[in-house]
């Protein structure tokens, strides 16, 4: 994905032991690429731990290969890139930064899961897998840069690795979001939609909740969608959820992906609890202005008493929904029990797109993309608003 953003922030510092050039005054919204006024993120993302073999009885060889699958799936990644990196935009000034610096971020999601696959995070195994893993990586990706920097005659890429939020586009591969813990065994998920949005009547139809969303309700929705973090199944409590880390291991993981993959930046968004853990932020950032270039904090809900009949043990099984409290309407994630869980998706059935997306009796049209491009032996090239000229093969 190529996309223009704000400057946003103040970023004073390179990689670790590393300075930043003075040009590099902020960064994009979501802070995983540290860039230069009128600069453009360049993004691209990877799942390691779909590259991972069934953790039980993997023996070295296997883990062996499985990082070389690795490292070919980021140079796939890092060649689509630089190759978006190569096209021109239609401002001089940006055109200028991209000339210069050829930024790219090739990005890692999906990481607590692989840490969990690889051996788990108690023993420090799963944490060296990856910290092998993006060392070599990384190592190889700037060996890959400088050959296709000469080959289209560019210069190489000035940075090439972040760590992306991934809050969607890692739905789609399986994962858990960039380097950030789920936020629970069982969650709703909760998605914005423009109230006219096409897909929402297939949606309410599949009995998925829908409501206004506070503060925009004549214009936008808000969608809410269960989700089982690892999987229905037994075995997913290996995988740790928010509940089970602190406001510092977050920090540190930031710093750990910091040193040893991003020469961008971590996107991180560090949850703490207000009650214990809000009086030490100031600290927290003093100790970690060293080594992070960018960091935000959410508070997590508070937990209210339980009621007579319901108890906090089990509390990701069957606990009781209503002792958590939110701290803002419509949280983009919301812990539930297992039992809602289940309520919820067994309410729902699968939703059937093809009415909204196809033209028919009954279907929402869509508007019919131009005929541009090439076609047979002829390009049409829009010209004007009224006009459109041809070039020929």
């Amino acid at each position: 994905e190529q996309a223009p953003a704000d400057p946003f922030g103040v970023n004073a510092e390179g990689t670790v032991g590393e300075q930043a050039p003075a040009d590099e005054l902020g960064g994009n919204p979501c802070l995983e690429q540290t860039l230069e006024s009128y600069e453009l993120c360049c993004l691209v993302e990877c799942f390691p731990n779909r590259h991972l073999p069934p953790p039980k009885g993997c023996s070295r060889d296997e883990l062996a290969q499985s990082k070389e699958q690795f490292i070919k799936t980021l140079r796939s990644a890092l060649l689509y890139a630089k190759s978006v990196s190569l096209a021109p935009t239609h401002w001089e000034p940006t055109n200028a930064v991209l000339l210069r610096n050829r930024r790219i971020g090739v990005s890692l999601s999906g990481i607590q899961q692989f840490i969990s696959n690889a051996g788990g995070d108690a023993n420090g195994v799963g944490l060296d897998v990856l910290r092998d893993w993006c060392e070599d990586g990384y190592a190889k990706l700037r060996s890959v840069d400088r050959a296709l920097s000469a080959r289209f005659c560019v210069r190489p890429s000035i940075k090439l690795t972040s760590v992306k939020p991934s809050g969607t586009v890692s739905l789609l591969a399986g994962a858990t979001p960039g380097m950030h813990w789920p936020e629970a065994r069982y969650y709703i998920r909760r998605v914005r939609m423009a109230a006219d949005e096409a897909l929402l009547p297939a949606l309410q139809a599949a009995n998925f909740h829908v409501e206004p969303a506070v503060g925009d309700e004549r214009r936008t929705v808000v969608v809410s969608v269960p989700v089982a973090a690892a999987g229905d199944s037994a075995d997913q409590k290996a995988l740790r959820t928010l509940d089970e880390v602190t406001m510092w291991e977050q920090l540190l993981m930031a710093s750990f992906m910091q040193r040893h993959w991003a020469d961008n930046q971590v996107s991180c968004t560090v949850t703490f609890d207000p009650s214990t853990e809000g009086q030490h932020l100031g600290a927290s950032l003093a100790h970690f202005q060293y080594m992070l270039k960018g960091v935000s904090f959410l508070p997590r809900p508070r937990q209210r008493p339980p009621s007579k009949n319901h108890s906090l043990v089990g509390a990701d099984d069957d606990d009781d929904d209503d002792v958590v409290e939110q701290p803002y309407p419509q949280m983009p994630y919301e812990r539930i029990s297992r039992t809602k869980y289940h309520a919820m998706l067994s309410a729902m059935r699968p939703a059937d797109f093809h009415g909204s997306l196809s033209m028919g009796d009954g279907a929402v049209e869509q508007p019919t993309a131009p005929d541009s491009f090439c076609d047979a032996d002829g390009c049409a090239i829009p010209i004007g608003p009224a006009s459109t000229g041809t070039l020929s093969k």
